[in-house]
C-alpha cells in the first residue's frame, strides 16, 4: 500500500506541476523560454519544459507526460504484484516443505526448488564430490512433487516480474531524455520565431555591371 501510494503522489504532483496557468500564458505571451530550463523541465517531468515553452499549445509534451505516468504506473503494478507473489511463495514453502524462506537466501531457494529434500541434495553434492555445498543449517521436504514444481513456476514467475522493473525504469528515462531533447530544441526554435527584429542580406546584380548588397531590417 506504501508504493501505491507513493505513486499515487507522483503523479498527483505532476499533475500539479502541469496544471495550466491561463493568466500566465495571457500576460506573458511573448516570454522567451529558457533552452535550458525547457531541457531540465522535461528531464524532471516529461511534458513540463513543452508547456513552459508554449502552454498553449504543448501536445507533444501531453504525450511525453501520460506515457512517464503509464510507465510510472506499471513499475509500481508489477512492484507490487512481485510482493504479494514473493508472500504466497513464502507461505507455500512453509506449508509443503516446512522452510522458512525469509531465513535463506537465493540460492538455496533454487535448491529447494530442484530437489524434493535437503536430503537429496546433500546425496548429490556427496556424489558429485561437491563437498563444500553440502547444507547443514537448511531443512525442506516437499510433502509431494507436484508442489515443488508449483513452487518452482512460482520462482520463474517472481525472477520474470523482477526482470522487468529495470526494463521499465530504462523506458522512463529514455522518455525523459527525448523529451528534454525536444523541449531543448523546441524552445530555441520558439525563441527565434519570438524574436522582435530581423534581418537579411540580398545580393543583386547591377546593369551596369557588378553587384550591390541590400540589408533588411524589421522590428
Amino acid at each position: 500500500m506504501r508504493n501505491a501510494a507513493t505513486g499515487i503522489a507522483l503523479i498527483v504532483f505532476a499533475v500539479a506541476l502541469l496544471k495550466p496557468n491561463f493568466a500566465i500564458a495571457q500576460n506573458d505571451a511573448q516570454h522567451s523560454a529558457s533552452p535550458t530550463g525547457a531541457l531540465f523541465r522535461s528531464l524532471l517531468v516529461p511534458g513540463w519544459g513543452q508547456y513552459y515553452t508554449e502552454p498553449n499549445d504543448w501536445t507533444r509534451g501531453k504525450i511525453h507526460f501520460i506515457t512517464d505516468v503509464a510507465l510510472l504506473g506499471s513499475y509500481f503494478g508489477v512492484h507490487i504484484n512481485t510482493n504479494q507473489l514473493q508472500a504466497s511463495r513464502t507461505a507455500f514453502a512453509a506449508q509443503h516443505a516446512g522452510i522458512d524462506l525469509s531465513e535463506v537466501n537465493r540460492t538455496v531457494r533454487l535448491y529447494v526448488a530442484e530437489f524434493n529434500s535437503v536430503q537429496e541434495y546433500n546425496d548429490f553434492q556427496e556424489r558429485s564430490r561437491n563437498w563444500n555445498l553440502l547444507l547443514t543449517d537448511s531443512y525442506w521436504n516437499w510433502n509431494s512433487e507436484t508442489n515443488r514444481k508449483e513452487f518452482q513456476q512460482l520462482n520463474n514467475r517472481i525472477d520474470q516480474q523482477r526482470q522487468q522493473l529495470p526494463a521499465i525504469v530504462s523506458l522512463m528515462i529514455i522518455n525523459r531524455v527525448i523529451a528534454g531533447i525536444h523541449a531543448y530544441s523546441n524552445a530555441i526554435r520558439y525563441n527565434q520565431d519570438k524574436s522582435p527584429y530581423s534581418f537579411s542580406i540580398e545580393p543583386s546584380a547591377l546593369q551596369t555591371g557588378g553587384y550591390a548588397a541590400t540589408l533588411r531590417v524589421s522590428f
